[in-house]
């Protein structure tokens, strides 16, 4: 599919006041090449790399924090979290946590109460860390829990509820942070086929989780975790998912983002190429409101999209 026809696709994430710049960037986190490159979301045509200092190396999950409105950034090899600030140029604040050397961090997620979560992939948890300094102040799910390898898909939703995807044991695991409720085997380790997970995101009633070496996206019932159908197959191990503004479904596979229907699953055309950003094993995907768009009203982009989503963990390309 030509850019000019994956650009029209993409016209609805544009708001008709503001055409000529693009509400949203899209960034695509690469493991091996230790970068974070930033698209234009409605081209896909690449802009920039998120630093050039050499900060990240083993690029995971990227969010941004609703209460202090910075980008934070899991750099897996470091062991730590880092914050950049998206209104001036994306510029590095500091490192935010810096975590003993076995946890390996991957996934990363916030709660509407500002409280921040960790996925260690090299400890099987879910750490909680201190909003303020980044220490680790509990632990919400355990090293014998039965989920194996908690990776970058850690994520959110908006009933409160966190899904741990488990990428060795093949499953995902609920947590209510409220009440401290653990279900280690949500989504039974290899349900509906999955394995390998990667990417999970959140629908309201169903979440869509993506299955890393089974190479496809499936859904489950987000209340009982019972397996409904699968969405999309035949994948090039797909690792970051993310919601779109216009509500499609973005998935990175085989250094790729392409754009699919999610009440159908059909594709719906390619937005972006992982190597114009120098992407070696993409890992995420994230939407970010574009610092630059304006809009008519004198408002810039409120709240970054539904942000959900590595190669396998971890080969070398």
């Amino acid at each position: 599919m030509s850019i000019r026809i994956a650009a029209a696709l993409l016209l609805p994430f544009v708001t008709p006041s503001a055409q000529a710049t693009c509400a949203w960037h899209l960034l695509v986190s690469g493991y091996f090449s230790d970068n974070v490159a930033i698209y234009d979301a409605c081209s896909g045509a690449f802009l920039r790399q998120l630093e050039q200092e050499g900060h990240v190396h083993g690029a995971q999950a990227v969010r941004v924090n609703p209460t202090d409105g910075l980008l934070y950034v899991v750099s897996e090899r470091d062991d730590q979290v880092q914050r950049y600030r998206p209104h001036a140029g994306y510029a590095f604040v500091d490192v935010f946590a810096q975590l003993d050397a076995d946890v390996d961090p991957t996934g990363l997620a916030f709660g509407s109460d500002g409280r921040v979560y960790v996925a260690s992939y090299g400890t099987s948890r879910v750490l909680e860390l201190d909003p303020l300094d980044g220490s680790v102040i509990g632990t919400l799910l355990p090293t014998d829990s039965g989920l194996l390898g908690a990776d970058n898909g850690l994520m959110m939703s908006d009933a409160g509820l966190l899904y741990v995807p488990g990428y060795d044991s093949s499953s995902v695991a609920r947590i209510d942070p409220a009440t401290a409720q653990v279900q280690a085997a949500f989504v039974a380790s290899g349900s509906g086929g999955l394995f390998e997970t990667r990417g999970i995101v959140d629908e309201g009633a169903t979440i869509l989780v993506g299955g890393e070496g089974s190479g496809a996206i499936y859904r489950f019932d987000a209340a009982t975790g019972a397996f409904v159908g699968t969405l999309v197959s035949g994948l090039n191990r797909p690792t970051g998912l993310a919601v779109a503004p216009d509500g499609s479904l973005l998935v990175l596979a085989g250094n790729r983002v392409r754009r699919y229907d999610r009440a159908t699953g059909a594709l719906l055309g390619t937005l972006a190429d992982g190597a114009d950003g120098g992407i070696s094993g993409g890992t995420f995907l994230a939407f970010v409101p574009n610092p630059e768009a304006i809009f008519d009203d004198g408002f810039e982009p409120g709240e970054a999209a539904p942000q959900r989503a590595q190669p396998r963990r971890h080969e070398a390309p």
